[in-house]
């Protein structure tokens, strides 16, 4: 769609996610678990914290064997502008 400023300059409406970003979460095994919608500004601990309690998620990038830090923000995880975020989930037991 199209913006109208007060000005009355055309602006080309952004896409859905542009202000967003869609976080698609995989197991151990690489099977798609779930997809979220998150805000680029967010903290892995935001995020951890839809997906139930901090102390029982542990999420990684797919690429790397580290646990990401919950006060990382999800941008720093980015390629530029990206607007989807892949991110392998793991539960553990709380009393781990």
């Amino acid at each position: 769609g199209i913006l109208t400023t007060q000005e009355g300059l055309a602006l080309e409406e952004p896409p859905p996610l542009a202000l967003g970003l869609k976080v698609t979460l995989e197991g151990l095994s690489g099977d798609i678990i779930n997809s979220v919608a998150a805000a680029r500004d967010w903290t892995v601990g935001q995020l951890k914290d839809t997906l139930g309690s901090r102390h029982e998620v542990r999420l990684l990038l797919p690429s790397e064997a580290t646990e990401l830090r919950d006060e990382q923000h999800l941008s720093s995880l980015l390629v530029e502008d990206a607007t989807h975020l892949l991110l392998r989930l793991l539960r553990v037991d709380p009393r781990w």
